[in-house]
């Protein structure tokens, strides 16, 4: 479902997922996709990814970003080596949360 949300709920949600990643471990927290694209604030259309996150916490810590965002949240582990955390490192997709909300 697609909820747009006003500029200071959309910036409240999603740094409130940003201290959740953080609470859970994580050193960096960015965020990438259609919202940081395209300026959309509907959360489905937030990506975040991470470095630091230990593995032992990730499913748990989905659970609660998804208890803000109402579903299921994308948190790429940019430590991991796949092909989307090499794109997106590669290609300039990520933006720090503060540089996504000035």
């Amino acid at each position: 479902m697609t909820t747009t949300l006003e500029r200071t709920d959309f910036e409240t949600k999603v740094r409130r997922v940003e201290a959740i990643l953080r609470e859970a471990g994580a050193r960096e927290v960015y965020v990438f996709g259609p919202a940081v694209e395209k300026g959309s604030r509907d959360l489905d259309d937030v990506r975040f990814a991470v470095r630091g996150l230990p593995p032992e916490v990730y499913y748990k810590t989905l659970a609660d970003v998804w208890d803000v965002t109402g579903s299921f949240p994308t948190v790429q582990n940019l430590e991991d080596d796949d092909p989307l955390a090499r794109f997106l490192e590669q290609h300039d997709e990520l933006r720090p949360v503060d540089a996504f909300f000035r």
